[in-house]
């Protein structure tokens, strides 16, 4: 690695965990709500970027001194002995997807308190508008914060905060991971193949080299602390190795940002990926780590072409 690499992940990571989201609104609740509380953490359904989430997670709760069980079984869920149930951090509550809007209409009349970790928000509205007062909404952009403000009966219970996978201590990652013999490699091409990929960059033919890692992975129900600190260590390890990020995938833009990459990233399907640099990389990238290019995705063609002239 050379000594300007270094140099940056040393600096970054220097301010980066002196700086942990100073007047964090998410520890402030913490801290006056949930001491000494009986927590159940539900967590969500995903794949290898869900899994740097979780770690953020468990780093964040670590942190505060917060005590609690992981699982997904309505026994624990419902149990009377219960004070909170914590719904980990998402875009899960999206038209692509159900898994949170099923648990919300399931449980969220019957559970004492329920607390949604950083969220993306969008349709679903049937449910949001029915959210009751003991529900309390954390929303990881403005986007989402600003349409729940507006559709659930109780707007003070929503709060912005930022994306869980930020809160994700990296220190001992780093200090163990072994750099190949033949690395660090210039360009991770890390983009999307599936239904949330931009429509603009339909006629941008990527590299062979290009591997969706985020789907390399997956955090499940039932899966134990070994298993999900393993998938995130692993999704880390797939991108620690190279100088430059090019994805269109949040998770892996936000663990290049994290980890002190160059990091070009694009814009997804419905803008998740917008909102979540505008509120919580732009304002922070004291280094200028990351380039946002939106849905325009010439930079990339004319990479590419210069890379293959």
């Amino acid at each position: 690695m050379t000594k300007k690499i270094i140099y940056i992940i040393l600096i970054f990571s220097l301010y980066f965990s002196a700086n942990i989201w100073p007047n964090d609104q998410l520890k402030n609740y913490f801290q006056q709500h949930l001491v000494n509380k009986k927590i159940c953490l539900v967590l969500n359904p995903g794949n290898a970027g869900d899994a740097l989430i979780w770690y953020g997670t468990h780093c964040f709760l670590k942190r505060m001194g917060i005590k609690y069980i992981t699982s997904n079984n309505e026994k624990d869920i419902l149990s009377p002995n219960m004070d909170v149930v914590i719904y980990s951090g998402a875009g899960n509550l999206v038209p692509y997807y159900k898994f949170l809007a099923q648990f919300l209409k399931k449980y969220m009349h019957k559970v004492k308190k329920l607390i949604l970790l950083p969220q993306t928000i969008q349709g679903h509205q049937g449910i949001v508008k029915q959210l009751p007062t003991h529900v309390d909404v954390f929303c990881r952009e403005y986007m989402s914060y600003n349409y729940c403000k507006k559709i659930v009966p109780h707007p003070k219970n929503v709060t912005f905060s930022h994306d869980m996978a930020f809160y994700a201590d990296l220190d001992d990652f780093k200090k163990n991971f072994n750099m190949p013999k033949n690395g660090p490699f210039k360009d991770l091409f890390a983009f999307r193949m599936d239904s949330e990929r931009n429509s603009n960059r339909k006629n941008i033919v990527l590299p062979k080299s290009n591997v969706d890692i985020s789907k390399l992975g997956t955090i499940r129900p039932g899966h134990s602390f070994k298993k999900c600190m393993h998938t995130a260590y692993e999704f880390l390890s797939r991108i620690m190795p190279y100088e430059t990020v090019w994805t269109d995938r949040l998770h892996v833009g936000i663990a290049g940002f994290l980890l002190g990459k160059c990091v070009h990233l694009f814009d997804n399907s419905y803008g998740k990926n917008k909102a979540i640099y505008e509120a919580s990389i732009k304002p922070n990238d004291k280094l200028n780590l990351v380039t946002f290019h939106g849905q325009d995705f010439k930079p990339l063609q004319l990479h590419l072409k210069a890379s293959n002239s």
